[in-house]
């Protein structure tokens, strides 16, 4: 109302039905802990009509909730305008924070390793990491999202966290650390806001253990631009690799001059006591060299059935196309084709991972050993 909580943010508020409808609606929801489906068209004044439930229930309650946006656009319009207006108009303070990807911060280690191996000539790369460095300490997010000056993409690459190769507390920057300070800020914090990506990253990353999720436990979630949220999940949850990929994986193991297994093979050729692990290489070089042979097979087979296919349908041949597998698909015969080839691709895959965990663990028993 215009003497309630919005007429205060808001000087010329005029009452909305729909948003008062769907703030209702919400606060139920949240309250009971039921599933709510609300579709609001342009001008409901929605962000309002969930943040305000939220923040309530929240302060109440003394429990996070947490809202996911499909752009990171929507997202800083929360963290920049909608909460700290609604936040100064409570009468207790709002604690909010924004989460994003890993690659969305600025990883110490990495800049500390980049700095020191690295002789510093180019003026143009002593400015731009300067630059970044006067921005993260002045900056209140530490968000890279808000870094407005240009830095090369091979920069970029080399500084910003990474899920795969992040030491989490067994780094030696952890405690200056940008991304997982964060993290723990959003323990506390009653409206927690981030994107579609990391909401099903952190379902992926947590179903290997809590403790590897980049969110902290959430009971309560708002999606926002929901209508996206099938394509976000299957992106996700999904793997993607193809026929380039996986051969230079494959050349990384079995390259005849530096490839791992080759170097491996050398390193233990004049010691005693490892027969068995000097055959499992030999065994997974042999399973290599077979892969990258089922590798072409397969992705050809995949790439001529669904031009084939595609042709069908098309007076263009597009060198692009998406599927998804589903019952209809998995009866067709070009289906049946691409599975021909691909099970024994995948018997193949599978022998190669045993034997690399193999050589792994033989490898640690030999060292230890010694």
């Amino acid at each position: 109302s215009r003497t309630g909580l919005l007429g205060r943010i808001f000087k010329n508020y005029e009452e909305r039905p729909n948003q008062k409808q769907m703030a209702k609606a919400v606060n139920k929801a949240l309250s009971q802990g039921d599933h709510l489906i609300c579709e609001a068209g342009t001008g409901v004044g929605k962000s309002l009509a969930y943040l305000v439930p939220a923040a309530y229930i929240s302060q109440k309650n003394n429990i996070p909730i947490c809202v996911a946006t499909k752009s990171n656009n929507l997202l800083d319009q929360l963290m920049y305008e909608e909460l700290p207006r609604l936040s100064k108009n409570l009468e207790k303070p709002l604690q909010y924070i924004s989460l994003k990807g890993y690659e969305h911060y600025l990883c110490l280690r990495k800049l500390n390793s980049y700095l020191r191996r690295n002789k510093l000539s180019n003026g143009t790369i002593i400015s731009n990491i300067a630059s970044l460095l006067i921005f993260t300490l002045q900056s209140n997010w530490v968000d890279l999202d808000s870094y407005h000056s240009y830095w090369p993409a091979f920069l970029k690459q080399e500084l910003v966290c990474d899920s795969i190769d992040c030491l989490k507390n067994h780094c030696p920057f952890y405690k200056y650390c940008f991304l997982h300070a964060l993290r723990g800020s959003a323990q506390s914090a009653n409206v927690i806001v981030t994107n579609h990506s990391l909401l099903f990253r952190d379902v992926e990353s947590k179903s290997h253990g809590a403790e590897n999720g980049l969110l902290p436990s959430i009971s309560h979630w708002i999606i926002d631009e929901a209508h996206n949220i099938e394509d976000e999940a299957r992106q996700q949850l999904s793997y993607c690799v193809g026929k380039d990929d996986l051969l230079n994986q494959l050349k990384r193991l079995n390259n005849s001059h530096n490839g791992a297994l080759l170097t491996l093979s050398k390193k233990i050729a004049n010691q005693s006591g490892n027969s068995l692990l000097k055959g499992m290489i030999a065994e997974a070089y042999a399973i290599c060299t077979s892969l990258e042979e089922l590798n072409n097979d397969f992705f050809n087979t995949v790439h001529i059935e669904f031009s084939l296919e595609t042709q069908k349908k098309s007076d263009e041949n597009y060198p692009n196309f998406k599927r998804l597998v589903d019952n209809s698909l998995k009866e067709q015969e070009m289906f049946k084709k691409i599975r021909d080839f691909g099970e024994p691709f995948l018997l193949k895959l599978a022998q190669l991972k045993e034997r690399l965990n193999a050589i792994v663990s033989l490898g640690k028993d030999f060292e230890n050993a010694r």
